[in-house]
């Protein structure tokens, strides 16, 4: 279920993004149908978002120091899009509960209930939760 999950939300940052560049109800219809397919095919998930300290960015087009160059995160260039590629990742400053994340892999992956972990996504019980354990756990940054 983890691997549908993530080509879920692969397919819905794909054709957003493709929006952004593309007016197109085709697209615009596909992106409509990939939140439905969410929601009848996975239960309500929790999505988190964190702060890190960090460096520096880089600018995924030249690999110049983000800021210093003429080319902005989230257009295309030449067929390519614009990024910043962080650099010297530090600490966790904060993580929050949101309800609209910028990445869907953010998120509780399992809570603990009567002494077990559970799967959000499928909501099977899984292992025997030690005392020693938190919560919950998931993933409150993923490097794409």
């Amino acid at each position: 279920m983890d691997e549908a999950w993530d080509q879920l939300v692969e397919a819905q940052d794909s054709v957003q993004t493709a929006l952004r560049s593309v007016q197109s109800e085709l697209l615009q219809h596909w992106y409509m149908e990939l939140l439905a397919l969410e929601k009848l095919l996975f239960p309500p998930q929790t999505f988190v978002s964190s702060s890190h300290t960090f460096g520096y960015a880089e600018c995924t087009i030249c690999g110049k120091v983000y800021g210093e160059c003429e080319h902005i995160a989230g257009r295309l260039y030449m067929g390519q899009m614009c990024g910043k590629r962080f650099r010297d990742l530090g600490h966790i400053n904060h993580v929050a509960i949101v309800e609209h994340p910028r990445d869907k892999g953010c998120r509780w992956a399992k809570v603990k209930r009567d002494g077990y972990m559970y799967c959000t996504l499928t909501e099977r019980q899984l292992e025997k939760a030690g005392d020693d354990r938190g919560n919950v756990e998931g993933c409150v940054l993923r490097a794409r």
